[in-house]
């Protein structure tokens, strides 16, 4: 039984995976066809202003998709204790603040604001304050054992080297690491 649980894990990371290369690659869709007509500019809005156009639907589609990927593979990670609970809890995070982007467009300047805007401001917040959260307390101990590891010793410390001078010039001190 803890086979066949380990296949629905494995099985559940990759659905994840392509759940969010897809969501990617729809986004990405929106924006080079939007480069071309000129409706949305990605250098100067946000991607949410695909959410306002008229394949509107599309983009919460590609943001759906994304969200649905990243907790697919948030409980991949949890169920195999990859990810500790506030890992796995900033991810979570991640994933609603994504959807209630999804959900809700962003505001229409030209009307001016709105309460669902106001709710997609508060979902791209806890969104992409979550994600990097979830990053680093996920990929803490791989760096660690990468950090620490004799194969890679060396190379840190060819890294760190310019770090270690400039550090005993400025008379600072020095992480356990470098």
């Amino acid at each position: 039984m803890a086979r066949r649980g380990g296949r629905l894990v494995r099985q559940a990371a990759r659905w994840g995976l392509g759940a969010v290369g897809a969501g990617v690659a729809v986004v990405a869709g929106l924006d080079l066809a939007g480069a071309g007509t000129g409706e949305v500019n990605p250098l100067r809005r946000t991607i949410s202003e695909h959410g306002l156009g008229t394949y509107g639907w599309i983009f919460g589609l590609g943001v759906a998709l994304l969200a649905a990927g990243s907790a697919a593979i948030g409980v991949a990670l949890a169920r195999t204790r990859l990810a500790g609970a506030f890992g796995t809890l900033a991810l979570m995070a991640w994933s609603a603040g994504l959807l209630v982007t999804a959900w809700f467009p962003k505001h229409d300047w030209s009307v001016g604001p709105s309460l669902s805007g106001s709710i997609h401001r508060v979902g791209s917040l806890v969104a992409f304050l979550s994600l990097p959260v979830a990053a680093l307390v996920i990929a803490r101990p791989w760096w660690n054992a990468v950090w620490r590891s004799p194969r890679w010793r060396p190379w840190w410390r060819w890294v760190c080297a310019p770090w270690r001078k400039g550090r005993s010039n400025a008379n600072l001190t020095a992480p356990h690491v470098c």
